[in-house]
């Protein structure tokens, strides 16, 4: 049987969910494979968001990254190269694995000082020793002082490809297979060059024993700017160049600071980060990431406004990430970003990774507690619990609004929060000040005692409606309490109120839901189509339905009775435990798998036809959630405020998404490496056609794809063409 193994497929994955596996190695009789993608990721990192609100992911020594990451870059086929001073690694994603060159190859050195990925898809490496190495399909070339290579201290790519390196004798250019002598050609003004660069605009920077020149494209002649760098020691560690998205050019100065680099371009004042600089980099957005030798990360969002100024190293224009805040060590080597938008920050102790994330975590004190959330038309965001009530401003900041234990809490269209504690009190809070309105101090009148108030709301007619788990339903107006129903929950305490737009009051209990109607009542069950198990909110839509949502998972009430949605429609959750709609026609619900988006479209077919699988997006912590939602306390898990944020009650806090500004989904295709063939457990080469006998047994093939981001949600599947009918 002749194999001839071909490119990879490539398709998206159109059904909601998203998913995948890690990269793998699999045993196959005789197969080929495609490789899906479907995965949220940002291409630039928003710079509105804080440094501390990307997703970041952080691999050490126990993960198997190897220490001491000083210098990364990424190769066209995906992999992420680590240079360390033990050795050359790479990575997928996934897995760490030590660079073994083939038999009778061998690299010159361990230590490495500096990586450059071309754009003909080879690695180059430049060791601490001063030898370089060229990685080119699987094959190691090496140049030192014998091939006519000084000591070198970096190399460049140009616009054209071509190369430059910087030795200790000047500069060297690659051209046909070998390195030469292009100082005289250049007229390059110094006796070493520690560090080149090229910009944008093809204009060569380089750092010479003393100073900092520049040659622009075209032009035969360096310019000297009298811009001076300090000494550096015999290891040439310089730092690095970096381009802002206005052209100005920074470089990074061990033991000194970050700083704009004077030239033809830039007329005013140098600017300094003084943050005992390692590496600068600008990602895609224009963000400044310094990486410091002592002191972790700092971060400008919009550098352009520093213009001039000198920066201290605390200094509040930059943002901080450290140890402190979960980064793997506080000596930063290198910064990189991928072709993904990911920023990598290499420290003593491991690898780190930035990248947006669809949802926001929010520090506000015992938020992974909190009983339930609600925003207010003013723009403020509240969550309550047996800590009490915090409110968080629009600005962000928050307050304590009382330590009191919170059961239950309600808001008015005055502004006015209903509250209940202790399962005994009921408190209004309105313009700062928290009001007795059943307490010991001011007792219920006639004989009826509440001990067990579970739920609390306010109709439009002032009234205040309490459940009490034990009593059954109550409603209080003029200073009088009338019992409207003895609906006690004798199979579990659970009671939710919910006042709808038409005045009409809902109660939702275990299996069941009641309807109060301007005198009326009703009781549906689940005969009705009511969810089995705790019924934990109701919703009225903007369109006028009201649903009911809990263990059993969703009911639309439509036509008296409630239609129920759950497993069999697709969904990948039982439960819903909490339910909002934004302002893009969007409902998000807060489930035990995550959070999911669906249209409100989907949701209607849905009704229409239970035969209907809906599709949807799944966010879970890989998204940015803190933890699953919370689903302990009968309170609301999801709540919108006025500037159209979507806000989650998790396990582990509280997380916001803004549906106007969710991360792109990741259209690049995972580039497919097939790493090794084994034909009957022997290694074959992958060049030209794969010719097997018929008595092979057994083919393996260990392959991997590349994604950055999100690699837990990359997923493969395999076919033999002309033999295999599906995937």
């Amino acid at each position: 049987m002749n194999l001839q193994l071909l490119e990879p497929a490539i398709a998206s994955h159109i059904s909601g969910t998203r998913q995948w596996c890690a990269s793998r190695s699999v045993r196959l009789v005789i197969s080929l494979f495609a490789v899906w993608l479907f995965v949220t990721a940002a291409f630039a990192l928003n710079p509105q968001t804080s440094i501390t609100q990307f997703a970041h992911t952080v691999w050490t020594e126990k993960d198997g990254a190897p220490a001491d990451i000083v210098a990364i870059t990424q190769t066209s086929d995906g992999y992420l190269w680590l240079g360390t001073w033990t050795g050359l690694f790479s990575f997928d994603g996934v897995r760490f694995t030590r660079f073994e060159p083939q038999a009778g190859e061998h690299l010159p050195a361990q230590s490495i000082r500096r990586l450059l990925a071309a754009r003909d898809g080879s690695l180059w490496i430049v060791f601490l020793s001063g030898t370089v190495s060229r990685l080119l399909h699987g094959h190691l070339t090496s140049y030192s002082e014998r091939e006519g290579l000084p000591a070198t201290f970096a190399l460049a790519e140009g616009k054209d490809g071509s190369l430059i390196a910087g030795t200790a004798k000047g500069l060297e250019g690659f051209k046909n297979g070998a390195w030469t002598d292009v100082t005289k050609v250049l007229n390059f003004p110094g006796k070493q060059a520690r560090l080149v660069y090229f910009d944008r605009e093809n204009t060569l920077w380089v750092v010479t024993e003393d100073r900092i020149v520049y040659l622009p494209s075209e032009q035969k002649q360096f310019v000297d700017p009298a811009d001076l760098v300090d000494p550096v020691d015999g290891t040439g560690q310089s730092g690095n160049f970096a381009e802002a998205p206005d052209g100005e050019i920074w470089i990074s100065e061990f033991g000194r600071s970050a700083d704009t680099v004077r030239s033809f371009r830039v007329r005013g004042r140098v600017t300094e980060v003084r943050v005992d600089a390692s590496w600068v980099l600008f990602d895609r957005d224009g963000s400044l990431w310094v990486g410091s030798g002592i002191n972790g990360l700092r971060r400008i969002a919009s550098p352009g406004r520093i213009r001039g100024p000198r920066i201290a190293n605390f200094s509040p224009e930059a943002e901080q990430f450290t140890a402190k805040e979960g980064l793997s060590g506080d000596a930063v080597y290198v910064l990189f970003e991928d072709r993904e938008g990911n920023i990598w920050s290499a420290s003593t102790h491991g690898l780190d990774r930035f990248r947006e994330s669809t949802f926001m975590p929010v520090s506000i004190p015992h938020a992974d507690t909190a009983m339930g959330i609600m925003g207010t038309s003013e723009g403020s965001f509240w969550t309550f619990g047996n800590n009490g009530i915090f409110r968080l401003s629009p600005r962000g900041d928050h307050e304590v609004v009382t330590r009191r234990p919170v059961n239950s809490m309600s808001k008015d269209e005055g502004g006015a929060l209903w509250i209940v504690s202790d399962l005994t009190n009921v408190y209004r809070f309105q313009q700062g000040r928290l009001v007795d309105v059943i307490s010991s101090k001011h007792p219920l009148p006639g004989s009826v005692v509440l001990k067990n108030i579970r739920s609390i709301a306010r109709d439009r007619e002032g009234a205040i409606w309490l459940f009490d788990a034990d009593q059954g339903l109550f409603r209080m107006s003029g200073g009088a309490l009338t019992r409207i129903a003895n609906q006690s929950e004798t199979v579990y305490p659970w009671g939710v109120l919910y006042t709808d737009r038409n005045n009409r009051i809902w109660v939702g209990q275990y299996s069941r839901v009641a309807l109060y109607d301007h005198g009326k009542s009703q009781v549906f069950g689940k005969s009705d189509g009511v969810p089995p198990g705790m019924v934990c909110t109701i919703y009225h839509d903007r369109a006028g339905n009201v649903w009911a949502a809990g263990r059993g998972g969703l009911s639309k009430f439509e036509n008296g009775r409630f239609r129920p949605l759950s497993k069999s429609n697709g969904l990948p959750a039982q439960s819903v435990f909490g339910m909002v709609e934004d302002d893009e026609g969007y409902w998000w619900l807060a489930t035990e798998v995550g959070v999911l988006r669906i249209s409100a479209d989907e949701l209607d077919r849905a009704v229409a036809n239970p035969a209907y699988r809906i599709r949807y997006e799944s966010f879970n912590t890989l998204d940015g959630l803190p933890g699953s939602p919370q689903n302990t306390f009968p309170g609301p898990l999801a709540a919108r405020t006025r500037d159209g944020r979507i806000w989650f009650a998790t396990k582990g806090g509280t997380a916001y998404v803004d549906p106007r500004h969710i991360p792109k989904k990741n259209d690049l295709p995972p580039p497919v490496h097939v790493e090794t063939i084994k034909v009957d457990d022997k290694v074959v080469a992958q060049t030209g056609g794969i010719v097997l006998n018929h008595d092979v047994k057994n083919v393996e093939i260990d392959y991997t794809a590349f994604s950055l981001s999100i690699p837990e949600r990359v997923f493969f599947r395999y076919k033999l063409e002309g033999y295999d009918t599906e995937w």
